[in-house]
């Protein structure tokens, strides 16, 4: 009679537990890098600019989602700059070596923070429903670099980083995906210098749209 009861209480349990629906979203963002040139010198500037409402775009559902104030805590804890120096042309970009120590960084509203030689943050600001971070990067060393804009999910969720923007009761709400789009253009095509990417490593073709590629002399 025992095991009987223990058994009934522990479906219930888990019953109640589980959750009563489930929501994946697969956002978009734009980012501007400019001015866009192929080569720049040492002691110019390369500014990264990020200038969005708080609807952003959901492609699996094909419309905008108010989404608050979350993409500050995600971009502290999940949206990654990449930086890479090209050291070998015939390895993919995450096998370059480092480059975010070859740059001064200057923020003027929010700002990145560097992590580490490879991997930075992202420190939104956002004031009237609308993000910005404005930050520059002044190049010290030559060489060829590439910047990857990327989603991480810090939580190892079982599916993919936590998000609550819905906020329904026993709702279990993650992000699928995160792409942050590098000056995209009106017909579609990516201003990323491309042809730097491929000539200096081995790149899979959706890094066209994710990273801006340029040559400090």
């Amino acid at each position: 009679m025992k095991t009987i009861i223990f058994t009934i209480t522990t479906i219930l349990l888990l019953t109640s537990c589980k959750p009563e629906c489930e929501i994946a979203y697969d956002f978009e963002i734009p980012v501007s890098v400019y001015p866009v040139n192929d080569t720049i010198n040492i002691d110019d500037t390369l500014w990264i600019e990020l200038n969005f409402d708080d609807m952003i775009k959901e492609t699996s559902l094909n419309k905008d989602i108010y989404i608050g104030g979350e993409l500050k805590k995600w971009g502290q804890e999940a949206i990654h700059i990449y930086f890479n120096k090209s050291t070998d042309t015939l390895l993919a970009i995450g096998a370059q070596g480092g480059g975010s120590f070859s740059f001064e960084m200057i923020n003027e509203f929010g700002g990145i923070n560097i992590q580490n030689a490879v991997i930075t943050s992202m420190d939104f600001e956002y004031n009237n429903n609308n993000y910005h971070l404005k930050s520059g990067l002044i190049p010290k060393e030559t060489g060829v670099y590439f910047i990857t804009f990327g989603f991480n999910n810090p939580n190892n969720h079982n599916h993919g980083y936590e998000a609550h923007i819905n906020y329904k009761e026993n709702c279990d709400e993650y992000i699928n995906t995160l792409t942050i789009n590098v000056n995209e253009e009106s017909n579609g095509y990516f201003n990323t210098n491309s042809h730097i990417l491929s000539d200096n490593s081995v790149s899979l073709p959706h890094n066209s749209s994710i990273t801006y590629s340029f040559v400090v002399k």
